[in-house]
């Protein structure tokens, strides 16, 4: 809680099978891969984090929040701004995103890159009242994730698409009053 961990050549803030735990009111800027990385936790609570990059600006597609093989996890409150992708979640199952800004994540010009929230492989998560514009998709769903709840975000102002579900494999998402 109340760290800087900017200026990191891979990531600010790292948590390896984690549970129960809470990261917050952190500013990860600037750093190589991800603002903050979340493998295999549990039950943590990511709560009012800056995860900016806008020194990277064309280097790398960077991360804010980065959940990778984890479940049960709150992140809200973040602001997640200026890199590749705002919040990515990889095979990450039941997970509540809500209140983020995850705005102008625009630090690499690769047509799809620059994503709000990207959502790849994941079910069962609640991604609600997010703000997701100024990248080329705001929020995509790929990689046959299914049952995943978008409601209440603002996708509008992207460069491509304000919503994108891709993949054949992908079923039962719920996309309810969003604002593309």
């Amino acid at each position: 809680e109340n760290n800087d961990c900017s200026e990191n050549v891979h990531t600010g803030v790292y948590l390896d099978f984690s549970y129960n735990c809470l990261v917050s009111n952190n500013t990860c800027e600037n750093n190589g891969d991800f603002g903050i990385h979340i493998y295999q936790g549990q039950n943590d609570q990511v709560i009012n984090n800056t995860c900016a990059s806008p020194d990277m600006t064309y280097q790398s597609p960077t991360v804010g929040i980065y959940l990778s093989y984890s479940s049960s996890n709150e992140v809200s409150q973040n602001t997640c701004v200026h890199n590749g992708i705002g919040i990515e979640m990889d095979s990450s199952d039941g997970n509540l995103i809500i209140d983020n800004n995850c705005s102008n994540n625009d630090n690499i010009i690769v047509e799809g890159v620059n994503q709000g929230i990207s959502i790849s492989s994941s079910f069962d998560n609640y991604v609600f009242n997010n703000t997701c514009a100024g990248a080329a998709y705001g929020i995509s769903v790929v990689g046959g994730s299914s049952r995943n709840q978008l409601i209440e975000n603002n996708c509008s102002g992207n460069v491509q698409i304000g919503i994108y579900l891709y993949n054949g494999e992908s079923s039962s998402n719920a996309i309810c009053n969003n604002t593309c």
